[in-house]
């Protein structure tokens, strides 16, 4: 099964893979290898626009 997940507010439109994309290339900027993640977990927020993340259950960023 396939999911395309989207978010709509305020005239933008984030895209899941818009956010899984940019949470990968944060992690290679870290010196970090896209192979090593295991698990990744994104939230949205809406009131400031970012995209906060939790990698591996314990690498958390925001992008």
């Amino acid at each position: 099964m396939k999911v395309n997940f989207v978010v709509q507010a305020n005239g933008t439109e984030v895209t899941q893979e818009q956010m899984v994309n940019a949470v990968k290339e944060a992690w290679k900027n870290e010196g970090k290898m896209v192979k090593d993640i295991e698990s990744m977990e994104l939230f949205y927020k809406l009131e400031d626009g970012k995209c906060y993340y939790v990698i591996n259950g314990a690498n958390k960023g925001t992008i």
